[in-house]
């Protein structure tokens, strides 16, 4: 017999027991978020000292010697210095070249950046692993880069998986790959709060409420758990004072030295890059060469090996640094990067660069100690403001600069003469160079990065991304008789017309040849060609904001595309408010976006009107749904809801959809694409178990 439910679609569910609010709270898809949020976190934490101490044992593996690497580089026969960091960056070079075959594009900060504000936060795991096995290659061998970059990469895709796996919004996707790149910074550093500004100041770009918690919870659990095994500090910090007032001058000096040389560096590793994708030689080969220059280097500055953390403390702690030495190392740690980078072995820039501000720093304070005598502070003092100067100098984020430093230090007294270099810093670097070392990859790849999130994606979507491409235009020789029929059969005002070779000639709107329609013996006579009008018109990579100023001023509120002159399709002012309903607003109350392929495997997206009152939504196959079909279940009358299409996500993230057949069995793990009234989807989700029929 038939459930009552069943043979009535309007009876509503027996009533539930209502919980205790806090039980309520505790059972809240927040809270479990929020759980997500500290697991992220603890993986962080672990992350950070697994690859830590990976990277370490495998250089005393390779080399059979204990220490750090650069005292396994004083003491290693001039030969293997100079042919280890070429063989490592081999290494790396191959696992590079394997992962460029599995996916397009690879994990790094700057797609990390778009997947948090742009993208569905969707980031290959597997890929991210073969990646920091390269860093690990390069780094463990001498090459200059840092540990950072593969421990906040792991981590993010961590928070990507994770949300992935529970099936998360897109949104809260976003969040977790950037709790991960929270913990994994706070892991490394472990300075919870510039890890929390790293995230608002440079990867987000704007301060989200719905972003802070759950970023104080990863960042706080990843700083617990590297503290709570390895208590000691990461530098040997020394005690900071603020001797004098006239110490603001050299300050100042200090962040304006900065502001000059992090615009130097970015710019050596940006050509450094363009000479690199040049060479005709296979990745493998440019990385064992990159490898090769460091190795030459540190035969006469060993201190050029690895990431540079015991020469930011030699430098830190040595109460008479040598001018000459430390200019020395400043270029030389500056080449082995560029070298080590630009070549293609991955890794983190942020520790080197924290090298290179050392250096700095207490070669301005040397000259301040010359000048000042007993009124200034120590070299290391310096040292401490360059690290932060140049991090701002070179990422355009001068509070997570300051305050990583302040964390290290635990010194309020600091805070002065950081907020003052890290400003300066950041306001001349900015002006000889916009782009910071992490948007700089974006700009190159046509990712907009100025302004809000919505700003960014005004800039970023494309008319191609939004365009009606089913849009036929006439050729240019049709005659007047094709107008006629065309407009009507149709509701379109306007024709566009088209030559042989497919090229955009103008357009005919239909108030414009009423009067020709009365005068039979003209009409005969006339072509599609002779009618058509010159209009204005958007070349394929216009942006949604160039979109929304043209179609502002065109009364008949469409604009043809072209590319190079060749017509392409139509962007309409609906178009328009429909995307910017469904990727600005987040509503999908107006279109939907959905993504094809073409014949020869190309992916596009459309955007596809959605009927009134109706919405688009992602819900996950309850475990009363699985083993069971559309049909069983009566979903459209019982619900009000149609499944368009489901979806089933592999371990690597990658999706497959598959047509809502009404005799196929639903599985645990898939999704539903389905389409009806906000109030039905919510009803939907909220449903009872429907008992099977007996």
């Amino acid at each position: 017999m038939a459930d009552s439910a069943m043979e009535n679609p309007t009876t509503p569910p027996p009533a539930q027991p209502s919980p205790h609010p806090f039980l309520g709270y505790l059972r809240s898809e927040q809270t479990l978020f929020l759980l997500f949020a500290l697991a992220v976190g603890i993986g962080g934490g672990l992350i950070a000292m697994g690859f830590t101490t990976l990277t370490e044992q495998f250089s005393h593996l390779v080399f059979q010697r204990e220490g750090s690497i650069i005292s396994i580089a004083r003491s290693l026969p001039a030969w293997a210095t100079l042919t280890a960091p070429a063989l490592g960056g081999l290494g790396a070079g191959l696992l590079m070249a394997w992962t460029r075959r599995r996916a397009r594009s690879q994990v790094t900060m700057a797609t990390i950046m778009e997947a948090v504000t742009l993208r569905k936060g969707l980031l290959s795991l597997s890929n991210t692993v073969l990646k920091a096995g390269a860093s690990l290659c390069a780094i463990a061998t001498g090459g200059s880069v840092g540990r950072e970059g593969p421990i906040v990469q792991l981590s993010a895709a961590i928070g990507s998986k994770l949300g992935q796996l529970r099936r998360l919004s897109e949104f809260r996707v976003r969040i977790l790959v950037a709790c991960g790149v929270a913990a994994g910074l706070a892991g490394a550093y472990r300075t919870p709060i510039a890890a929390v500004l790293f995230v608002l100041e440079i990867v987000a770009g704007v301060l989200a409420v719905e972003m802070l918690g759950p970023l104080i919870i990863a960042s706080v659990a990843a700083s617990v758990v590297v503290t709570a095994i390895w208590s000691g500090p990461l530098y040997a910090v020394p005690v900071f004072h603020f001797v004098s007032s006239w110490e603001l001058v050299f300050y100042a000096g200090l962040g304006l030295a900065a502001g000059l040389v992090g615009p130097f560096f970015l710019a050596c590793l940006s050509h450094g890059a363009r000479f690199s994708d040049r060479t005709p030689l296979p990745i493998p080969a440019r990385t064992a060469l990159g490898g090769l220059a460091v190795g030459a280097i540190a035969l006469v500055l060993p201190e050029v090996w690895g990431n540079g953390y015991p020469v930011v403390d030699r430098i830190l702690n040595d109460p008479s640094p040598a001018l000459g030495g430390l200019l020395i190392l400043l270029l030389g740690k500056m080449l082995a990067t560029v070298f080590t980078v630009s070549s293609g072995s991955p890794g983190g820039v942020f520790t080197p660069t924290m090298v290179l501000g050392a250096a700095l720093g207490a070669s301005v304070g040397l000259l301040s100690n010359v000048w000042l005598g007993d009124l200034s502070a120590t070299t290391g003092a310096y040292a401490l403001v360059g690290m932060a100067a140049l991090i701002g100098a070179t990422t355009h984020a001068p509070l997570t600069g300051a305050v990583l430093v302040m964390e290290l230090t635990g010194d309020y007294e600091v805070v002065l003469p950081l907020l003052l270099s890290c400003g300066i810093a950041t306001l001349v670097a900015r002006r000889l160079r916009p782009d910071s070392i992490y948007t700089a990859e974006l700009r190159r790849r046509g990712v907009a990065w100025e302004g809000s999130p919505e700003q960014r994606l005004l800039q970023t979507l494309k008319a191609t991304d939004i365009m009606r491409g089913d849009v036929e235009p006439l050729s240019a020789n049709a005659p007047f008789q094709a107008l006629v029929d065309q407009f009507s059969s149709t509701r379109v005002r306007v024709l566009y017309v088209v030559d042989s070779a497919g090229m955009y000639l103008g357009a005919i709107d239909l108030h414009a040849v009423k009067g020709i329609l009365e005068a039979s013996e003209l009409g005969q006579l006339l072509i599609a060609s002779e009618l058509a009008q010159p209009t204005p018109v958007v070349e394929s990579d216009a942006t949604l904001a160039l979109l929304n100023e043209r179609l502002w001023l065109i009364d008949n509120g469409e604009l043809p595309v072209v590319d190079h002159g060749r017509f392409l399709g139509v962007v309409t002012r609906r178009d328009l408010l429909g995307a910017i309903d469904r990727e600005i607003l987040r509503r999908d109350l107006l279109v939907a976006r959905f993504g094809w392929h073409d014949a020869q495997g190309e992916q596009h997206t459309d955007y596809v009107e959605l009927p009134a009152g109706q919405q688009i939504s992602r819900v996950s196959v309850p475990g009363w749904m699985a083993g069971r079909t559309i049909r069983e279940l009566d979903i459209r009358r019982r619900f009000g809801v149609n499944v368009v299409a489901v979806v089933r996500t592999d371990t690597e993230g990658n999706e497959t959809r598959r047509s809502a057949e009404a005799g196929k069995r639903f599985e645990r793990g898939e999704d539903l694409i389905v389409l009806g009234t906000r109030e039905a989807l919510k009803a939907f989700r909220e449903a009872a178990p429907i008992p099977k029929r007996k």
